[in-house]
């Protein structure tokens, strides 16, 4: 069980060896992850629980990352918000930026320089983990599922 200040991450990949890869370094980094491999299965993670950082693929079957960040936004979520790609096309960054993400990370062969550049934002953006927003995020989300 991790500790209350630490720092929790959603990550959302339909390629498994990738999400297992990302995950780990994550965790080297000393985060709470937990993975999720559909957008489907992110959803109810999210209907249970409040992470402080979501990591979701560009591409994938069903919903793509764009829109899954759309989605969590109109519940109110307010998590950080990453988007992972490897589409090496500039308005892919650009449209997740102007969406709301709040960082992007370009697959690569390797992907362990940029898991530590974006460990490195997140704990800038991050302070005392999950415990400090969990309370507020719920409420918020309560409130967005009472008024639909």
């Amino acid at each position: 069980m991790p500790q209350p200040d630490t720092i929790s991450i959603l990550c959302v990949d339909d390629e498994p060896l990738f999400l297992d890869s990302f995950q780990e370094l994550l965790e080297q980094e000393g985060f709470a992850v937990t993975a999720a491999t559909t957008v489907d299965e992110a959803i109810e993670l999210l209907n249970t629980q409040y992470f402080d950082v979501i990591t979701s693929d560009y591409a994938m079957p069903g919903m793509d990352g764009l829109s899954l960040l759309q989605e969590i936004r109109s519940r109110g979520c307010n998590s950080l918000f990453v988007v992972i790609t490897a589409k090496r096309l500039a308005h892919i960054a650009i449209d997740a930026l102007n969406s709301g993400a709040d960082y992007y990370v370009q697959k690569g062969t390797d992907i362990g320089p940029e898991t530590r550049k974006l460990a490195g934002f997140i704990r800038q953006k991050v302070t005392g983990g999950s415990t400090g927003h969990e309370i507020e995020e719920w409420e918020k989300f309560f409130r967005s599922v009472i008024e639909s």
